[in-house]
């Protein structure tokens, strides 16, 4: 298993990171983290897994609550 995104085969983190030319990915529409790095590497809270696990059972998505509203509007959905 890797130790870091930056080591799994398929990981797009060094493209992301401005590490490796991209070739999968695009330039972000927002600037990222300063220590982008760490945040993917880091493990989530129970309180961030917990959420992930209810948009993933609602199939809803999955972000702070400005943007889930936004994208839910957006789509025609209905948030719970």
């Amino acid at each position: 298993m890797a130790q870091s995104s930056r080591h799994w085969k398929w990981s797009s983190h060094l493209e992301t990171a401005g590490e490796r030319e991209r070739k999968v990915t695009t330039t972000m529409p927002l600037q990222l983290l300063l220590d982008w790095s760490n945040y993917v590497d880091s493990p989530l809270t129970d309180k961030e897994l917990e959420r992930l696990r209810q948009s993933v059972n609602r199939q809803s998505p999955f972000g702070v609550s400005e943007w889930v509203q936004i994208s839910a509007n957006g789509l025609g959905w209905k948030v719970r």
